[in-house]
């Protein structure tokens, strides 16, 4: 088989899984917000006012660490769900990382905001 015809079936089906697992993940947390998770938008402050889930507070990325202590009191304690969201899933990504580092044990990396709405 040439060579050229193996590397395009590898990126088409690293493609395809890399779409499932996104909306997969775009599902749970649905499922969280459904169930009454906090929702926290941590794309910058143009993107949030450009249009935003109805129930999401707006915690840029770069505050996240700042604002821990105000995302705890939101939250109702460090184990009640969390779900993060940003335009891609990146910043979310960043913003999981930095909770789970101040010690919150139930949050979701979302991904991105097209997904969810």
């Amino acid at each position: 088989m040439n060579t050229n015809v193996i590397i395009l079936v590898v990126v088409v089906v690293a493609v395809g899984l890399w779409v499932w697992s996104k909306g997969r993940a775009a599902q749970a947390a649905r499922g969280h917000i459904e169930a009454g998770a906090l929702v926290i938008d941590v794309r910058s402050k143009g993107e949030f006012d450009g249009g935003h889930l109805a129930s999401a507070k707006h915690v840029p990325v770069e505050t996240v660490a700042q604002k821990a202590k105000q995302i705890e009191k939101w939250a109702g304690g460090k184990d009640k769900p969390i779900v993060v969201y940003c335009a891609s899933g990146a910043r979310s990504g960043r913003a999981l990382r930095v909770l789970h580092a101040a010690g919150f044990t139930n949050v979701h990396n979302g991904g991105g905001y097209a997904q969810l709405r």
